[in-house]
């Protein structure tokens, strides 16, 4: 016996070493006003009989054992699914911070059965449940928003329930003027429920909802003139059948009346009153049309828990969410359930309204976006209130609430602002302009103008302008990930394409000898391809993983900005910023000893002038990047404005004025120009006859001293040796030709076609280049 006792003992020890505890958490007001100890007793009941070894333990919090409020809570739990190792597996939360929640709990969808999703309403599940396409809890309680109606009252005086606002209004202006023949002047025909606090945000959410063509139409749009007439009904009901006092009573003024009974008609959420009124869904604009604010709390499980409590806490919420478990949480009377077959089941419907569910036309609360929904709610309600209670009209307030419930962008519509619309309209003339001057490239007489590159050169910076101006279409609609993309891709392959063949031009009028002057003028093609391709490939790099859509509030209006938070992406865009900013200085230093070449100073100092500008712009956006105003309204203007001017005048300043050159001049160039060089070719001649028999004379008349020359060259190679780079950089600014082996090269001063250079070939003359043929 003692053998088979000390047996049992450690069968029991094992048992209860193996037993998995599992910690939940919820809020509720009262012990009487709550259903999560009767479901959590019904599981851990369930599965000691089924000799399961998992129980719950929950931890409630009540206003008897606790100072919270709803914020307070919504809080706690936040910074309790934050932390890596909470005490806490199941979470009991309010559906309205299913944003604030979502990340960081399970997704149901993987882990639930299809055919146990499928018993839940769809809507509530999408509205309530659903976060980033995934299903993060199941609704564990609902309440909806409903109408108290005295039936009692309404018989005496032979009407019927109001099934729209106008009907609500005759019906209690005739009750009332029966009233006041009694001498009963408190009697409240209709409360409401415009208050201070979320009472009075979710009445206001679900009157516009009301206020809906048919069933099936989509909720209004804000500013819309259904809900500038909805918001003019709820004035009208105050002051025509209410008063402002009752309309801003609290929670506790309606509770009292549904029990005195006395009241025509009362709006406040289902609950097991006793039946002095009847329940019945609110009136709309049209019969059939209605709305109810949903509300209510879903059961979650926490993301990163170990695997074992995981797969137990995924059983205990089947269990605690299966139809039984719900229909005894609807026989509580407490709460309503997302399960809509239950509304079918007789047993249900002998003690409950079953048609009142069916007929229910249900709105989630206003979605915050980037607000946290307390401080969203407040400014919301506020605003209409401006309205109700004040005297701005309703346009104005909805205008308001606009600005904190949908997200500003610039768009053709000039609703919000016209700068969209604007923008579109500069952006696409410059756009045409540039593509359409390509053409002077082509024209034979204005062709010298364009002689400082080649024709595809010009092309290719071109392209880069238009890449750039293309960047600027991306700020206008709704932002997307895409749009994040191209935007940065559009600038930086833009600035690539701009600055390439500028600086291949640059580098080939290097006035020293140089090997990469030399492989600049001998492979221009493998020139660009390569460091296009440095760029391409950066940027390639750049797509690997995507950019994320924040939310941010400036001003009390919604912005949407593009976020990468991912090191390996934020570690390529740096790179291919300093990869343009290379190219930029390499130009610079190339600008430097370019500076005093005879033909091309007139193009280099308005090269300088374009990068002087494209830095400067650079700078200020860097600036306005960390700014704390950035990326409100002012913000896109200044960026987009900064895009167009690096456009405009790298345009003007190293294409554009030539085309002014070309039509100001007015003259046919080439014909001027091959007169010019007839004569320089005249005088070359005669110059050459008179320096042979100049150079002849001397050498007969003088002896040449080979060592003094010998010494003397020394000399000046020893010198030559000694200078520093420095000297050798500032010698090279003040040469005023470039390094040219190959005497077929055609130089032209766009300016002054008399300073041309007067070696010519006529391969050169046909496309007047002033690159190496």
């Amino acid at each position: 016996m003692f053998i088979i006792r000390i047996l049992i003992q450690l069968l029991l020890l094992y048992k209860f070493v193996d037993a998995i505890t599992l910690n939940a958490i919820a809020s509720s007001f009262t012990d009487e006003s709550q259903t999560y100890t009767l479901i959590i007793d019904e599981f851990n009941k369930y599965a000691e009989e089924n000799n399961i070894d998992i129980k719950v333990e929950l931890n409630l919090l009540t206003n008897s054992n606790s100072t919270f409020s709803t914020v307070d809570f919504g809080s706690l739990i936040e910074s309790l699914l934050k932390k890596n190792n909470s005490k806490y597996d199941i979470f009991f939360y309010d559906n309205l911070y299913l944003s604030r929640f979502g990340p960081h709990l399970l997704d149901l969808n993987i882990h639930l059965s299809k055919e146990h999703l499928d018993l839940y309403n769809p809507n509530v599940l999408k509205q309530s449940c659903e976060y980033k396409n995934k299903i993060v809890g199941l609704p564990i309680t609902l309440n909806y928003m409903v109408l108290y109606a005295n039936e009692r009252m309404l018989h005496d005086y032979g009407k019927r329930i109001p099934k729209t606002w106008e009907e609500l209004i005759e019906t209690s202006k005739y009750i009332i003027e029966k009233q006041r023949e009694k001498n009963n002047t408190n009697f409240v025909a209709y409360n409401g429920s415009f208050n201070d606090d979320e009472l009075g945000t979710c009445s206001i959410h679900e009157f516009i909802y009301s206020y809906r063509d048919t069933p099936n139409s989509p909720y209004p749009k804000l500013t819309s003139d259904t809900a500038v007439q909805a918001l003019e009904m709820i004035k009208r009901i105050k002051n025509e059948i209410s008063s402002e006092s009752t309309f801003r009573s609290s929670s506790d003024f309606t509770v009292a009346k549904i029990l005195e009974g006395e009241s025509l008609f009362l709006k406040f959420w289902i609950y097991p009153f006793p039946p002095l009124y009847k329940m019945v869904p609110l009136p709309g604009k049209n019969e059939n049309v209605s709305g109810s604010t949903i509300t209510g709390f879903n059961i979650g499980i926490k993301k990163d828990i170990k695997q074992n409590k995981k797969e137990a806490a995924i059983k205990a919420l089947t269990f605690m969410t299966s139809k039984d478990i719900q229909m005894k949480v609807v026989n509580t009377g407490i709460s309503v359930s997302a399960i809509s077959s239950i509304y079918e089941e007789p047993s249900i419907c002998a003690f409950t309204d079953c048609e009142l569910y069916k007929n229910l036309q249900p709105i989630y609360r206003p979605n915050p976006k980037a607000y946290n929904y307390d401080k969203y709610s407040e400014k919301y309600r506020n605003y209409i209130y401006e309205f109700l209670y004040g005297n701005k009209t309703a346009y104005e307030v909805l205008k308001e609430v606009e600005s904190i419930t949908e997200y500003f962008t610039f768009s053709t519509n000039t609703e919000n602002t016209p700068i969209g619309l604007i923008f579109i309209i500069i952006f696409t003339i410059i756009t045409i302009f540039i593509v359409i001057s390509t053409i002077f490239i082509f024209i034979e007489n204005y062709n010298m103008f364009f002689s400082f590159l080649t024709d595809d050169f010009w092309l290719l910076f071109i392209a880069g302008l238009i890449l750039l101006i293309s960047s600027c279409f991306t700020s206008i609609e709704a932002i997307s990930v895409k749009k994040c993309h191209l935007k940065f891709t559009s600038i930086t392959l833009g600035l690539t394409l701009n600055y390439i063949p500028i600086l291949h031009k640059l580098i080939t009028l290097f006035p020293g000898k140089s090997k990469i002057s030399e492989f600049c003028i001998n492979h221009q093609y493998i020139f660009i391809f390569c460091t296009f391709s440095i760029s391409l490939i950066l940027n390639g790099l750049f797509l690997i993983n995507t950019y994320t859509i924040e939310d941010i509030i400036i001003n009390d209006k919604l912005f949407q900005v593009c976020y990468m938070e991912n090191s390996f992406s934020n570690i390529i865009k740096y790179l291919v910023t300093t990869y343009i900013l290379i190219i930029i200085l390499v130009m610079l230093f190339y600008i430097f000893t370019d500076w005093s070449i005879k033909y091309t100073q007139f193009d280099i100092k308005l090269i300088v002038i374009a990068v002087y500008i494209d830095i400067l712009s650079f700078i200020i956006i860097f600036i306005l990047e960390l700014t704390k105003i950035k990326k409100d309204i002012l913000y896109y203007v200044i960026r987009e404005c900064i895009i167009m001017i690096v456009v405009l005048s790298n345009y003007f300043l190293i294409y554009g004025f030539r085309i002014i050159l070309a039509l100001v001049k007015g003259k046919n160039m080439k014909i001027a120009f091959i007169d010019n060089i007839s004569k320089k070719f005249v005088c070359s001649t005669e110059t050459k006859t008179k320096s042979a028999f100049y150079n002849e004379s001397y050498t007969e008349n003088n002896t040449f001293d080979k060592d003094s020359f010998d010494r003397d060259n020394c000399t000046e190679n020893e010198k030559q040796t000694s200078r520093s780079i420095i000297t050798k950089i500032i010698n090279y600014h003040y040469s005023l030709e470039p390094y040219i082996e190959n005497k077929n090269q055609i130089i032209y001063d766009t300016t002054n076609p008399s300073n041309s250079s007067n070696n010519y070939s006529n391969e050169s003359s046909k496309k007047y280049s002033s690159y190496y043929e």
